[in-house]
C-alpha cells in the first residue's frame, strides 16, 4: 500500500501530488523547464544529494551524444566527471538510453574518457 494524503477530502498516493524539481521538466512552459535545466546543473545536484545518493548521467542523448561531435562528447563527459565525480558515488552515463543512429564514435569517446578520464 501507498502512503497517502488527504486533499479536499480524498484520500491520494502522494505520488500524483508534486514532482522532481530536478528533472528540469515543470510541466508549466518551456522558459521554467530552461531555468530549471540551468539551475539544477550536475555540481549542484551534487551538492544537495552527493553524499545520500548515488549520482548517474548526465550526457544529453539528442544534442551530445546523437548530435554532437567527438569533441563534444568528450567535453561534456570531463565536465560531467569533474561536476559530480569528485568523493565517488557518480557514474558516467547518458542521460537516456542512446538512439540507434547514435554514431559508434561517440558511444566509444564516452567510454575512453570513462576509463582515462573518470578515475578517481
Amino acid at each position: 500500500m501507498l502512503p497517502t494524503t488527504e486533499i479536499g477530502g480524498q484520500e491520494i498516493t502522494r505520488l500524483i501530488i508534486g514532482g522532481n524539481p530536478i528533472c528540469g521538466v515543470s510541466h508549466f512552459s518551456a522558459q521554467l523547464d530552461e531555468d530549471m535545466k540551468n539551475f539544477f546543473t550536475m555540481a549542484e545536484v551534487k551538492k544537495l544529494y552527493g553524499k545520500k545518493m548515488c549520482l548517474m548521467g548526465n550526457l544529453n542523448t539528442t544534442d551530445i551524444m546523437l548530435r554532437g561531435s567527438t569533441a563534444d562528447v568528450e567535453k561534456a563527459a570531463k565536465k560531467a566527471i569533474d561536476d559530480a565525480g569528485k568523493d565517488g558515488g557518480f557514474l558516467l552515463s547518458t542521460g537516456d538510453q542512446c538512439g540507434r543512429d547514435t554514431p559508434d564514435e561517440n558511444i566509444f569517446t564516452l567510454v575512453k574518457i570513462a576509463k582515462t578520464y573518470g578515475k578517481y
